[in-house]
Order: C-alpha cells, then structure tokens, then sequence
C-alpha cells in the first residue's frame, strides 16, 4: 500500500492535499462507476494484476476529467466519462478474443497483449478512418485561409493532432518549407480561472509566461493561433495586460461570433458540432498531463514542466499517432481550395460521408451498442454562450477576416446538412 501511494504521488508530482487530480482518483476509488470492473483480459487474473489494471483505467478517467475541465463541471461530465470507458473496454475484450491476431501485427508478435493493448488498436482503427481524415480536412482549411507569410500556432495539447499533421508536409510541397509551431497553453499558466476550484489557486508568473511565450513566436505580427475551440478564453486572456496581443484565430468548432469555426462554415448542426469536438478532445489521449508551470532550463529559458500520462493514455497516445500517419498517407479528404470553398464534389462528398458516419456512431454509441470513439452525447457547458458574446474584449472584434465569421459566408457555398436539421 505503501508503494502504491507513493508512485501514485510521484505520478501526480503535486501535494496530496492540493492536487485536484489524486483528490479525483480518490472518489473513482470509491465510486459506485464499474469501470469495466468485471473485465477479464486473458482468463483469470491475480488479484494484484487485476487491482493494478483497474487503478490504471481509474487514472485514466481521471485524464480525461483533467482534459475538459476548461468547458464543463466534471461532477456533471463523471457519469458520461466513465460510460466511455467502459464501452471502450467491453469492445477491447471482445476484440481482444474475437481477433487476437489482428492486436499482434499492430503491436508487434514480441510482445504481450491484453486489455489495454485492444483498446489503442481501436483507437488505430478510428484515427486511421475516422477522425484522422477529418482533422486533414481542418488542417486544409486553415492552410488555405491563412497568409504566405503567416504562421499557424497550434495550441497544446488539444491542438497536438492537427500540429502533427502540419509536421508531415501531406497537403502541398510548400508546407515542407514552412510548417507550423506549438506552444504549450493552459488556464492555469495564464491565470485564468479553473473549473476545479472557480478560481485560479496560486499566483502565476507572468513574467516567465511572457518570456516563454515571445520565444514561441505567439508574439509575431504573423501569428495564427489554431485549437480545437470553443469560446476562445486563452485567447481574450492573451489580449489583456502585459500581452495586449490581438491574434487572428482558427477553431475547429467555434462557439464565438468573432473567431471562425470550420464545422461552422459547414453549417453543420450545433449538436453534431459540439459532439465533434468534445469526442476529438477526449479520443486524442495525450502524452502529456496539463502544463501547469513553467521551469528555467539550463539555459535559462522558460519551458514547460512536462509530466507523462498514465499507461492507458500512453498506449493509446502511441496508437493515434500511428493512424494519423496513415491516414496523412491515404487523404481521402481532398485538396486545399476545394476544402476552402466547398464546391468540389469529390472533396465536399468526403467531408459529408464523415460528418455523417459520425451521426451513425453517435446513434450507436448512444444506445450503449459499443465503443464507437464518439461520445454518446455532448458534454454539458459551464459556460453560457451568450456570456461571452457580452464579454468579449473591442480590440478583439474585427480581428479575424469578416468572410470567415457568421454573415459573411459566402451564398453559394456548399453546406452539410444534418438529419438533426
């Protein structure tokens, strides 16, 4: 016991009585939740085995809690979480039986399989064929809507798929030449306020911060900083003092009149918008937990405090890099204008067919089928929309390119339509 406790805590790397993250470990060790208890990878387990894989699934609800706890109450969002993973277990057991063989050419014939390596080659399979393609059809988008001279900063880590394909040159030779960079972002390394706890517990450092971020060329005149969305809070931060920086933005869903959204262009449905991107946010395990702190190097330049994620998000972090890989190599998508315009039959019908095999794997997912990598619902908002229409900074309007935004679409631009619609 002992031991456990204290690699639970070098895990967390924080004080026990002021980390968030062990304090939710804590109620998923008393939860009613099953997490999947009565899984059985291979047969009859020890015990110890079993406890200690089932604590491994626990930290990583624990993950995905952490994940979106810039958006929602994670009291509200524990039941829905937890139901995923079980899903996302029960389908790995049954793949793990039905097609073992399959696992191993993923995996590699040296190694063991189990529970947690079934689950990361279903995560394969969807980055591969689902939301690989998709993120592609974002990644030309915002390629095509920006500068020549202009550079996309991907904010991490909800933006660290699409910075990965930025890094592998698959839309035009150019890109080769002038890819874009990261940074590192979090409410907490800003100051702003945390859903945990309603408000920020310490006092950031605002200095470092702004070293840190001039060096990751966020303070460029030529600086485009792409996300997943939704309201854009780091960004208004940004705008305030000491920064006063006023950046154009590219969200994938946007949630704000004022920052242009991909699937918003689209016009495809509020409910299928918000399901998208809280299922990316959540499938895309991350590597990295949250970067809460900056440290000093060697060099005396500010860097992110970077601690590894569990087992569980590890295996999957690994197994959604290597889909996306693949699915840069297929692109199914199509070319850049076309994506910008959507008036190319081939590129639009691409877009529609996943759009709407997502709704399919909402049904499924939704009816407690299987795990289909989409949530079975949107997670609940903290946050009123129309709170941040109200709040939204003047300097920070008229920022983004007015035919990007609401009312400037263009008319005859092809559009999704929903069977929600």
């Amino acid at each position: 016991i002992k031991e456990e406790i204290f690699l639970t805590l070098l895990f967390i790397g924080r004080k026990c009585d002021r980390s968030p993250f062990l304090k939710l470990i804590t109620v998923l060790n008393h939860s009613s939740a099953s997490l999947g208890g009565d899984h059985m990878a291979n047969g009859k387990r020890s015990p110890t085995r079993q406890k200690k894989l089932e604590q491994e699934w626990k930290i990583f609800v624990a993950e995905l809690l952490e994940e979106i706890d810039d958006k929602i109450v994670a009291s509200a969002a524990l039941s829905t979480i937890t139901s995923y993973v079980d899903s996302l277990r029960a389908t790995a057991q049954k793949t793990l039986k039905d097609h073992p063989d399959r696992i191993r050419n993923f995996i590699g014939n040296d190694r063991k399989i189990g529970e947690i390596e079934a689950a990361a080659y279903l995560h394969y399979l969807k980055a591969r064929d689902l939301w690989g393609p998709l993120l592609i059809g974002m990644n030309d988008w915002v390629w095509a809507t920006i500068g020549p001279d202009d550079v996309p900063i991907f904010l991490l880590r909800d933006a660290g798929p699409l910075y990965y394909l930025s890094q592998m040159g698959h839309l035009d030779p150019h890109m080769l030449r002038r890819s874009g960079r990261r940074i590192w972002l979090s409410r907490h390394l800003l100051g702003v306020e945390d859903i945990w706890t309603g408000q920020y517990e310490g006092q950031a450092d605002i200095k470092l911060v702004f070293q840190y971020l001039q060096q990751s060329g966020i303070s460029s005149q030529r600086a485009i900083l792409v996300d997943t969305g939704k309201y854009g809070s780091l960004i208004q931060r940004l705008s305030e003092s000491p920064f006063d920086w006023k950046r154009q933005a590219r969200f994938l869903v946007s949630g704000n009149d004022h920052i242009p959204g991909w699937l918003n262009m689209l016009d495809v449905h509020p409910i299928i918008r918000d399901l998208v991107l809280d299922s990316i946010e959540i499938f895309f395990a991350k590597k990295y937990r949250r970067v809460d702190t900056l440290d000093r190097s060697r060099r005396h330049v500010p860097e992110p405090r970077k601690v590894l994620t569990g087992r569980v998000s590890q295996a999957i972090y690994e197994a959604n890099t290597i889909g996306l890989h693949h699915a840069s190599r297929k692109r199914p998508v199509g070319h850049r204008r076309p994506i910008l315009n959507c008036e190319d039959a081939p590129g639009f019908r691409g877009i529609v067919r996943l759009l709407k095999e997502i709704e399919h794997l909402h049904t499924g997912a939704h009816r407690g089928q299987r795990w289909t990598g989409v949530l079975p619902q949107p997670l609940p908002l903290s946050k009123d929309s129309g709170e941040v229409k109200k709040g939204w900074p003047e300097q920070l309007k008229g920022v983004n390119p007015s035919h990007l935004l609401p009312g400037g679409y263009r008319a005859n631009r092809r559009t999704v339509h929903s069977v929600l619609d």
